[in-house]
């Protein structure tokens, strides 16, 4: 929100002024808030929430550092569970909260900040043609293949157009060029938390399997102590979120030139590879091997490191891998063995029907898809690529690629920059489009609303950095 003249010269322009907006927000809060909470249990995490917020908002003069309104954003969206308002109403996240209740108006009032590159408006344009397109796809639904009308529908857009928003508002923002290593740090740390967590989790520690259990996992609580979830509802969903962060550490292990910062950023790429085996999604740990050589080829090339060097290293993080190994149970061992005969696993068998029958509902509308068509199809199918194919035929999958493809050969430009920070981001985010890609094989990443969440800010803040001469002209950490 844009500062007034003399908060301006006090506070600079990296922050946002709350003052006015905080009002407006308590005043809905009190309207909307209570018919909603009051006899439920959830009422103690939002109260909690409140009165921190509340209280940093006061200490701070009504002003937010831009780089805390991220690293708030980031945490809620990787470490809280959704709250369920009603049975009738879908399940909203903490980070959805602030996003649908401030972004619209940040944006409005900083409209003549927002600055977009030329990738950026690339990608705004590829994305637009995909919402667009889901709207066209969903109402020939309705109207030729008699689907019935369904409010999911309409959410399902809604949700779309949220990640838009995030987009376009944190790109009114005006971020330091020496707060993004810290913003790779944090969203490190909350995984590693994370992690941690949900290890205590699995083990039953503090008695957190049943008490964090019914909030996270909800009707797949059967999985808390069979595979790594932490704070997401889906192991394999996770494991994509796992390998994120461990791209973080490896990028960052390439940046640092502090051998204490290496030290610590080797022993979370150890850990994150435990919790890795112990989220055993096969998919995911065939993409962790994948993504981790071109990681590593790539930043270790730029760090000067040679062949000798690079294949050291290699061979020390694959026996360190390894050695994670002994620390996972006798039942995660067996699910990972069976991935290797593919059919007689029975996992794979019930994927390859889903994918069978959502198949043959593509080829009856093949160009333009079904629409979302929540009320009669299943949001079960565990291929990104044939659920986005049911639902908005070809033309729809077209567009979709690009959503990843136009920012993947974004990275690959930006590859020969030679800025070590847009060097360390790009590297970082190619990596993760990857990931992303092949997790689609076996997930749907896409229309989880905890990933994207996530997702969507830190591909904008990419397109911020690769996007401005600020951050090239400096490495300032």
């Amino acid at each position: 929100m844009p500062l007034k003249p003399d908060r301006l010269e006090r506070l600079g322009k990296y922050h946002l002024d709350w003052k006015e907006i905080s009002k407006v927000s308590l005043a809905i809060s009190i309207i909307l808030v209570p018919p909603f909470v009051f006899g439920s249990p959830i009422i103690i995490p939002i109260t909690l929430f409140l009165l921190v917020t509340g209280t940093y908002f006061v200490l701070s003069d009504f002003s937010i550092p831009i780089h805390h309104f991220l690293f708030l954003l980031i945490g809620l969206a990787i470490l809280t569970p959704p709250i369920e308002f009603s049975s009738s109403l879908p399940a909203v996240r903490f980070e959805e909260i602030i996003i649908y209740m401030f972004f619209p108006l940040i944006l409005i009032l900083n409209y003549g900040q927002l600055s977009l590159s030329k990738p950026a408006r690339a990608f705004i344009k590829i994305y637009c043609a995909f919402i667009l397109f889901a709207v066209i796809s969903t109402f020939y639904g309705y109207f030729a293949l008699n689907v019935p009308p369904s409010v999911r529908d309409l959410f399902e857009i809604i949700t779309y157009l949220k990640y838009l928003l995030i987009f376009l508002t944190l790109h009114t923002f005006r971020i330091e060029p020496k707060r993004i290593t810290p913003i790779l740090y944090f969203i490190l740390i909350t995984i590693m938390i994370s992690g941690t967590f949900g290890i205590l989790q699995y083990f039953g520690v503090f008695n957190l399997d049943s008490i964090t259990g019914p909030y996270y996992l909800q009707d797949r609580i059967h999985l808390i102590n069979n595979r790594l979830t932490a704070t997401y509802k889906n192991p394999n969903t996770y494991s994509a979120i796992l390998v994120t962060g461990h791209l973080i550490a490896l990028g960052l292990f390439f940046y640092e030139d502090r051998r204490k910062q290496k030290t610590l950023l080797l022993f979370s790429i150890a850990l994150l590879a435990v919790f890795i085996l112990f989220a055993a999604s096969r998919t995911m740990i065939a993409a962790y091997l994948l993504v981790t050589v071109i990681m590593i080829l790539i930043g270790a090339s730029k760090a000067g490191y040679s062949k000798l060097q690079i294949i050291s290293l290699i061979t020390v993080l694959g026996i360190s891998f390894l050695i994670a190994v002994s620390f996972i149970s006798y039942r995660i061992i067996v699910r990972l063995e069976s991935g290797l005969d593919i059919f007689s696993d029975e996992s794979f068998a019930m994927r390859i029907l889903a994918w069978y029958l959502n198949l043959q509902l593509f080829f009856q509308s093949p160009i333009l898809g079904w629409g979302a068509a929540k009320a009669i199809h299943t949001t079960v199918v565990d291929n990104e690529f044939i659920l986005i194919l049911r639902r908005y035929g070809i033309i729809g999958l077209t567009i979709f690629a690009g959503i990843y493809l136009q920012p993947m050969f974004t990275a690959f430009k930006n590859l020969k920059s030679d800025s070590k920070l847009i060097f360390l981001f790009t590297s970082i985010i190619l990596t993760t489009i990857i990931t992303f890609i092949l997790a689609g094989l076996t997930n749907t990443l896409f229309h989880n609303m905890q990933v994207m969440d996530f997702w969507f800010v830190l591909l904008s803040l990419y397109f911020i950095v690769t996007g401005s001469t600020k951050y090239s002209e400096t490495d300032d950490t």
